[in-house]
């Protein structure tokens, strides 16, 4: 289960506090899926069999094995404020000066560079100082465009990259929410605490999940 914040009491007059509603915080759930001991192997499944197994558990976080949650919006936002909401890990966004400094670091760039101001300085030995000073910023000014217009390019390259990692990162889970049998599919970005997943062959496990009913499961690790 995802982290969360300290319980928050959402109750109004004549209302159950989320307390009451749920019955296990989300410290508590983590400890039923932290490694086992080598003290206490079985020191989860005490825990499990201390709430109640998967019935019992499914009865202290308000959801039923059949329908799932309520998942209205105010279900949702109670348990997402209660146990903590899922937030999308993605990568920093580029900055355009860390594009200018990788470029300018490059080997062929270097040259450039240096091959820009040897010239320049050759030139100002030749035809003198104020003579070739014309020449001499016309070629650094060419060589300092090229290298802006190359890390525009790959700042611009990197940048979709980044939006196209969060697009991969949307995978979707079938979910039952609501009625007995009714499913949804929903981004796993989305799932709350509660919720009762349906998982097929070759789905990846999207979380920490208790297995309620299975025919022939088997699970690889992820690579």
């Amino acid at each position: 289960m995802m982290g969360a914040d300290k319980p928050l009491d959402l109750a109004k007059k004549g209302e159950p506090t989320v307390s009451h509603i749920f019955r296990l915080t989300a410290d508590k759930l983590k400890l039923m899926f932290m490694p086992a001991s080598e003290e206490n192997l079985t020191e989860p499944l005490d825990i499990l069999k201390k709430y109640g197994y998967a019935k019992g558990v499914l009865h202290k976080l308000a959801t039923d094995s059949d329908s799932g949650i309520i998942g209205d919006d105010r279900d949702l936002k109670r348990r997402r404020r209660y146990f903590g909401a899922n937030i999308k890990p993605l990568a920093p966004v580029p900055k355009v000066f860390d594009s200018i400094k990788q470029t300018i670091m490059e080997p062929l760039w270097l040259v450039m560079i240096i091959s820009a101001i040897l010239s320049s300085i050759c030139s100002m030995f030749v035809k003198g100082f104020f003579d070739s000073l014309g020449d001499a910023i016309a070629i650094i000014t060419a060589a300092i465009l090229l290298i802006l217009i190359t890390a525009g390019a790959d700042w611009a390259k990197d940048k979709r990259f980044v939006a196209l990692q969060s697009i991969i990162k949307e995978d979707k889970v079938t979910v039952i929410r609501g009625k007995s049998g009714a499913t949804s599919t929903i981004s796993v970005w989305d799932l709350v605490v509660g919720d009762v997943i349906l998982l097929n062959t070759g789905s990846q496990v999207p979380a920490d999940c208790l297995v309620l009913t299975a025919a022939d499961l088997q699970v690889s690790p992820p690579k």
